[in-house]
């Protein structure tokens, strides 16, 4: 999977969605169906991102001098037991990818980590030009399920032209971020408060 990501003026995986059909489009996004895309490994994409997610609620990541940890509470064990292999993808549990369409996008990388309790569970990480939202919980929204990869028919990956951005500030005003976060945002150039617009 990580050669599929942004790297050294490269982004495989940017390439192949480019090519797949669109589901929808306007200014700002587009959704493509990526089922049978061949140059797209959808399991591997979803054993990916699953298997991050999971191992942030096993184990404790440093990320400076703060820690990156988050809970999957009753998802933990049938997550685990897909990645092994000995179950099948859990009930309850969504996965939207987005791509950002930006050809050198920012390298940056943003632990797992759960946004503010709402009536479902909803985590996020970032790799780059990848991002990944995972939803759990009986009350996921119908447009969060039917935008999940794994679910979907249709295996929809998102285009979204404001995605690093957008998740930089969905990050901070959504989870208890600390100081170090901020400070490595603004390092990178990216903003380090949410766009009052969007509150």
């Amino acid at each position: 999977m990580m050669r599929q990501i942004a790297r050294s003026g490269t982004f495989p995986l940017q390439e192949a969605i480019k090519g797949a059909p669109h589901l929808y489009a306007n200014a700002n996004f587009s959704v493509h169906s990526c089922a049978g895309v061949p140059r797209i490994d959808l399991s591997k994409l979803v054993y990916f991102a699953l298997s991050v997610f999971w191992r942030a609620s096993v184990h404790t990541w440093r990320v400076q001098d703060s820690q990156a940890n988050i809970d999957l509470g009753p998802y933990t064990e049938p997550i685990r037991k897909f990645l092994r292999g000995t179950g099948s993808f859990p009930q309850n549990t969504f996965l939207i990818v987005t791509v950002t369409p930006t050809p050198e996008p920012a390298c940056v990388v943003i632990p797992p980590v759960r946004l503010l309790p709402r009536d479902f569970h909803l985590f996020l990480f970032h790799i780059p030009g990848v991002q990944f939202l995972l939803c759990t919980g009986r009350r996921v929204p119908d447009h969060f399920r039917d935008a999940c990869i794994h679910h979907s028919p249709k295996h929809p990956i998102w285009f979204d032209e404001n995605m690093s951005g957008n998740v930089v500030e969905r990050v901070l005003s959504n989870s208890k971020h600390s100081i170090s976060l901020k400070k490595f945002f603004s390092m990178h150039g990216l903003p380090n408060s949410p766009n009052p617009r969007r509150r």
